[in-house]
């Protein structure tokens, strides 16, 4: 093991809980999302030769620092463990502290006086918003290897003298009582006096970072962009895909020099982030660096760490207006924003100093309609007994957990998990209003706070896999005309690391982003192929989940349940400018601010011309298939003179399952129009019947009242199921049925795996059904032409996901609702144009 000999630290730490100790250092891989239903206890990640060891002095005081990355409500517990033994509570018998204080990210302890050996630090944050299926407490945890001895001396974190077990001085980028924390600059000149040094959080290290003049890129500007490179793109020479209202992507493959060139454009100011892995990467790639569930070493890894960890540090002494500040090292550049010093937190209205309220649904319950399964990992114990010389070994873990235990003389310590949970935790609390119908038939709502939702299906066996889990992902940044584009990986919903963290490199060959009238461009080149195990290679007709998100800007948090901020949960002004720009954090439950696209290929034109004329198109599945490759299609063809539309759909599928089509306003399931058929083989009849999709349960899938479809047929030979209908584009029925008109456009949503039908009454669906990524207009061969005085094109298809980065999560049908305002406005305005 490696030794750092340390004795003192006084650092105070303000909000930066995805959680991770930063002094003592937590165990290599330090990742932030390591919990009580997913990883085993005490630590969920085990010691091996490359964790630092913590020298310490017995009977010293000093400040215990962690990284913070979501505002959690709940507090903490330190404690100091041998394996399952509890040896000391550092933070006293208290099962939690300082719940009232939910963005501190330090505490002064005081080791025991008679204390000496080696032991474990170990931190637990609860995150009091959510509970185990069992109904226990949702805890994550972090662990850093301590050795207390008589006395200590500071001979290994200076790099000079020490004074009293403290550094004297440090080396250029390094701060801290033992130098312990590091920054990427202070001034132009550690960023290759090609970029500016600024400022990007208060909390989590590298504070300072460089941002890049246009033509350089790097950690540090080291390295010069291609001339034939630019932020600033023709469009027109690359394919397009909308993720949102406020985020598109542009790509293209350059096959000349084996590389993908990738666009982003986000409204947004602060950090944007795109990430890929294979479709149907099997859940056991969550085994790298290290097991998922046991921290065990997978093989020798090949490097180790980043050699300064992200830590917590001093709060800096800054003003609060918008501005470019000198700090006193140097030129490290800070910008601000002005608060209103007078400003006092209401749950009832949140809105964040500095900002005001945006127009974000209460959509989703804090409160569970039903609960899930129980997860078989145990949660902490609900009290804290005394420690003793010789306390009993922790139990395992048990679907039904023990009643709170008393305090004795020999305490257990927490339980460790013993099997894979089988469901996520559950919010608590009562709902904050009515939750919002998301259209997917589940069985079990959908968890969307953090953790955020089931895991996504995974193909070829291991574990689920979640939208973020094993995700090679750029996240870019711009200050003006400077920006910072890094390689990241993330095998979890921990906040993401560079690849260097993960024994990689940074694989980019070109990268430049900018910031201007609130929308921020990010630009980079990366070879198509890679070696690095932080890297996903992107291939020729292969299907890739994309994953994108942007930072929570200030006034437009989002977090569903409420976190500790909505909750005014935390205790000076300052701790509620928690989300900072260009710090990455949590990016919020809004489908506004994250998502995914399942089954993208890169190479593929996902605007292809010849789709249909004006008054007939056409949709297959998988993207770009022709004939039988195609498992689903669905043809229309508009009948002018009876106002009428025909669609015919063919999909490949088991005869016990059901298919079919959905119309939507805002691509998502919720409120949207469908008609279902499936083919009885026992009977030799088919049916086909119009549905109104009010709610995700299979409760909310109902039976139009008004059957407004004629002219139905279905057939199912050769595994391949076929059926077609007509209905009038008005069909008068603006309740449970999408009015199609000229100017009136829908999204067009195709179930590619149905689930399964038993005498009509329809299960929850095997896939995630796509949807058209712009609307689709049936109009009149002569007439109604789009803004362009073209014909209609097919449009690219996009997954109904609700998905993470960096960030926590699973698909669902919500993610591209903007809003409960938005969709009453665009209901308002489909009356209006009615009357």
């Amino acid at each position: 093991m490696k030794s750092v000999v340390l004795v003192l630290s006084v650092l105070l730490g303000i909000s930066t809980a995805h959680v991770r100790l930063t002094f003592p250092p937590a165990r290599q891989y330090d990742f932030d999302f390591l919990d009580n239903v997913r990883t085993n206890g005490p630590c969920g990640m085990q010691s091996d030769n490359n964790t630092v060891v913590t020298e310490l002095e017995k009977g010293s005081t000093f400040n215990v620092t962690w990284h913070l990355a979501y505002s959690h409500r709940g507090g903490f517990r330190l404690r100091l463990i041998r394996g399952n033994e509890i040896l000391a509570n550092l933070t006293g018998n208290a099962t939690f502290i300082n719940d009232d204080d939910i963005t501190s990210t330090s505490y002064a302890v005081t080791l025991p006086p008679e204390f000496v050996g080696r032991a474990t630090l170990q931190l637990t944050r609860h995150a009091r918003e959510w509970t185990t299926g069992s109904g226990a407490p949702y805890v994550f945890w972090s662990c850093g290897e301590v050795n207390v001895v008589e006395t200590s001396t500071c001979n290994r974190g200076c790099p000079a003298s020490c004074n009293n077990g403290k550094c004297t001085s440090c080396h250029h980028l390094a701060t801290g009582d033992f130098c312990q924390y590091e920054d990427d600059c202070l001034g132009p000149a550690d960023c290759s006096n090609r970029g500016e040094c600024w400022r990007v959080s208060t909390s989590t290290y590298p504070r300072n970072q460089c941002f890049c003049e246009q033509g350089y890129f790097g950690r540090k500007c080291e390295r010069e962009n291609p001339s034939d490179f630019s932020v600033d793109i023709d469009k027109s020479k690359y394919f397009t895909r909308s993720m949102s209202p406020d985020y598109r992507i542009y790509y293209m493959i350059r096959e000349d020099q084996s590389e993908i060139e990738i666009a982003i454009e986000a409204n947004s100011t602060t950090w944007v982030a795109l990430g890929w892995r294979p479709n149907g990467l099997p859940g056991t790639c969550q085994n790298f660096p290290v097991q998922y569930r046991t921290g065990e070493p997978v093989s020798e890894p090949e490097s180790e760490p980043e050699s300064a960890p992200e830590t917590t540090s001093e709060p800096s002494s800054t003003g609060r207006r918008r501005r470019r500040q000198a700090l006193p090292q140097g030129g490290v550049q800070i910008e601000t924003e002005d608060y209103d010093s007078n400003w006092t937190c209401n749950a009832n209205s949140w809105s964040s100093p500095g900002g005001s309220p945006q127009a974000e649904p209460e959509a989703e319950p804090e409160g569970s309609a039903e609960p899930e399964a129980e997860p078989e990992a145990s949660a902490e114990p609900e009290s804290e007994p005394e420690a003793t010389a010789e306390p009993e070994s922790e139990p395992e873990a048990t679907a039904e957990p023990e009643s709170e235990p008393e305090a004795t003389a020999e305490p257990e310590s927490e339980p460790e998990a013993t099997a894979e949970p089988e469901s996520e935790p559950e919010a608590t609390g009562e709902p904050e209003s009515e939750p919002e119908a998301t259209g997917e038939p589940e069985s079990e709502p959908e968890a969307t706070g953090e953790p955020e939702g089931e895991p996504e299906t995974g193909a070829g066996g291991g574990r689920n896999l979640h939208p973020m889990d094993c995700v090679d992902i750029i996240i870019g940044k711009a200050k003006g005309l400077f920006g910072n584009v890094g390689d990241f990986y993330t095998r979890d919903r921990s906040t993401p690391r560079r690849d260097d963290f993960y024994g990689g490199q940074d694989d980019l060959v070109a990268a430049a982003a900018k910031e201007e009238n609130g929308k921020t461009t990010v630009v980079f080149r990366r070879k198509l192929e890679t070696s690095d195990m932080a890297d996903h290679a992107i291939a020729n007709q292969q299907g890739m989940d994309v994953i994108w998100a942007r930072g929570q800007e200030r006034g437009r948090e989002v977090h569903r349940p409420r976190s500790g901020l909505e909750r005014c949960e935390a205790k000076n002004i300052e701790d509620y400018l928690f989300y900072q720009k260009d710090d990455v954090k949590y990016h919020g439950t809004s489908g506004m601010q994250r998502g995914i696209i399942r089954g993208l290929d890169f190479y593929a034109d996902p605007n292809p011309s010849g789709g249909g004329s004006q008054c007939g198109g056409q949709l297959a599945q998988p993207s770009g298939c022709s004939g039988s490759a195609c498992t689903y299609t669905v043809e229309w063809q508009y009948n002018s003179d009876e106002d009428e539309v025909e669609f015919t759909i063919r999909a490949t599928m088991d005869h016990t399952q059901w298919t079919g089509i959905g119309f939507s306003q805002e691509g998502s399931m919720v409120n949207s129009d469908a008609v279902l058929a499936w083919y009885d083989e026992a009977t030799s009849t088919g049916s086909v019947k119009d549905y109104f999709l009010g709610a995700r349960s299979t409760s909310g899938v109902v039976e139009d009242d008004s059957q407004d479809i004629t002219d139905t047929s279905v057939t199912y030979e050769n595994g391949i199921l076929q059926f077609s209908f007509k209905r009038k584009r008005n069909t008068e029925d603006a309740e449970q049925d999408m009015l199609f008109g000229d100017n009136n456009c829908v999204f067009i949503l195709q179930p590619l795996e149905g689930g399964q039908h038993n005498g009509g009454s329809v299960q929850y669906h095997q896939s995630t059904p796509i949807a058209s990524s712009s609307r689709v207009c049936f109009r009149a061969c002569n007439g109604g032409l789009d803004e362009n005085g073209g014909q209609d094109t097919v449009t690219p298809t996009v997954g109904v996901g609700d998905c993470t980065v960096y960030s926590d999560e699973s698909c669902d049908a919500t993610g591209l609702i903007p809003s409960i305002v938005m969709l009453m406005v665009v209901y308002f305005l489909q009356r209006v144009m009615q009357d």
